[in-house]
């Protein structure tokens, strides 16, 4: 009995100081974990391939397991300019103990406080976020399992792209301010190999987003996100005193980034709109109605259109072309229009609708309808924005019968028809938004 009471003794002692030194070394873990930090980033490092910086982490173990890193850096690869594809001030992290037993690291929720994210394109196709080449990676008993649930708060996104030949760093084409998202279920795996076999889907909302020179405010979207393309899906916006309304992607897994969007507008200020295209006195005014399918080549360019192309309708209502104010042809118009009209310029028009077509700097319509309060052109043709050209032909009726004014306005133009009372006649509009002429056809 003897011998055995001193092998329990004995057993006893030993769990005893097991459990002491476990004690220990958790209590100093969590009381001094940045001495941990240098073997935790090369961990990091090794794992994704991208170069990490973090300035100091926390660590509580209960009522749940939970790592907060401040000041992470995700760095910028070569040959980009110094900088940080990801900076995160704040990451709280809440670790699932089950897994971690398991030799795997499972996060419940991971939330990022004020997050910069800067993607940036090199002229060669190369993303400041695809992994550099690395060498072939050791053992690790911890594998990186997932997260199951991201939360962005506060955070910034840009987009820009380097422009030859020194990869100079060219203008922001995407800024996403004040946004913040909650996206599920991301694989670690399928992130640093780039081979996402399913969408991480989520929600996302921006207070300010600028595309080019679109600005909009109020951004929300369900929000779908692959290793090539990022999805705002069923996105709703407010932008010059009126909304958007579609589905807005950007291709990002190829040589030069692209986009394509189908989307409606409605309410949109048509002369504030075109003044973030061209600054200047207004070239038109009225309210914006329109279903647009537009795609291209997102790159730094003088020419808001290049590189664009699509369809679409649309319809601007009580509008001006100040430009017609001074034409003689349009003054000698006047005098035929509805009498709710007098009291308006003579460029001042009801409605004008119609289909476009775009192709790389050119805007063509097959039907334009343009109602002048009375007097209305149908025709189409083609606007160039590279030289502010146009061409365009129209057949206008005058919709008010003229009765005795038939003879003098026949004598005003020689090839003017009669057609069920009305009057018709041809008209060629050329020059350019701000200096338009306007002649009858022979």
């Amino acid at each position: 009995m003897a011998t055995f009471g001193k092998i329990v003794a004995a057993v006893l002692i030993t769990v005893v100081a097991v459990l002491t030194a476990g004690y220990l070394y958790v209590r100093n873990a969590v009381n001094h974990p940045n001495q941990y930090l240098p073997q935790a980033v090369a961990y990091l490092e090794q794992r994704t391939g991208k170069q990490i910086a973090i300035q100091r982490v926390k660590v509580q173990v209960w009522p749940v397991l939970r790592v907060q890193a401040f000041g992470v850096q995700v760095i910028d690869p070569r040959p980009f300019p110094p900088g940080d594809f990801l900076n995160i001030p704040e990451a709280d992290m809440d670790v699932r103990w089950t897994p971690l037993l398991h030799h795997t690291l499972v996060l419940s929720t991971v939330t990022l406080k004020r997050p910069v994210i800067n993607f940036i394109n090199d002229p060669d196709g190369l993303w400041n976020f695809q992994n550099r080449p690395r060498p072939r990676q050791s053992a690790h008993r911890l594998a990186l399992g997932r997260i199951e649930k991201l939360n962005i708060v506060d955070g910034r996104l840009l987009g820009s792209a380097l422009i030859d030949p020194q990869d100079a760093p060219g203008p922001v084409v995407l800024d996403l301010k004040d946004f913040s998202a909650s996206l599920r279920h991301i694989d670690f795996s399928t992130l640093s190999n780039g081979k996402q076999s399913h969408p991480i889907h989520g929600e996302f909302s921006a207070k300010a987003a600028r595309f080019g020179v679109v600005h909009t405010t109020d951004l929300k979207s369900h929000l779908d996100l692959t290793a090539t393309q990022l999805t705002f899906r069923q996105f709703q916006t407010k932008t010059h005193a009126g909304h958007a309304y579609g589905d807005f992607l950007i291709f990002y897994g190829q040589k030069k980034p692209s986009f394509s969007t189908t989307m409606h507008v409605d309410g949109i200020k048509i002369d504030y709109l075109l003044r973030q295209f061209r600054p200047g006195p207004p070239q038109m005014t009225g309210m914006l109605g329109a279903a647009l399918n537009l795609s291209g080549v997102i790159e730094h360019t003088q020419n808001p259109l290049s590189g664009i192309h699509g369809t679409g309708t649309f319809a601007i209502h009580q509008g001006e072309l100040p430009a017609l104010n001074k034409d003689s042809k349009m003054q000698q118009l006047a005098r035929f229009r509805t009498p709710n009209a007098k009291s308006l310029p003579v460029s001042a028009f009801s409605v004008f609708a119609g289909n476009v077509q775009l192709d790389n700097k050119q805007i063509a319509s097959q039907r334009l309808n343009l109602d002048f309060y009375g007097i209305v052109l149908n025709g189409g043709g083609r606007f160039l924005e590279a030289d502010d050209g146009m061409d365009y032909r129209a057949t206008a009726t005058i919709e008010k019968r003229q009765g005795f004014f038939m003879d003098l306005f026949a004598r005003l133009f020689k090839d003017a028809e009669v057609k069920n009372g009305r009057i018709v006649f041809p008209l060629k509009i050329t020059g350019t938004l701000n200096h338009p002429q306007i002649a009858v056809t022979d």
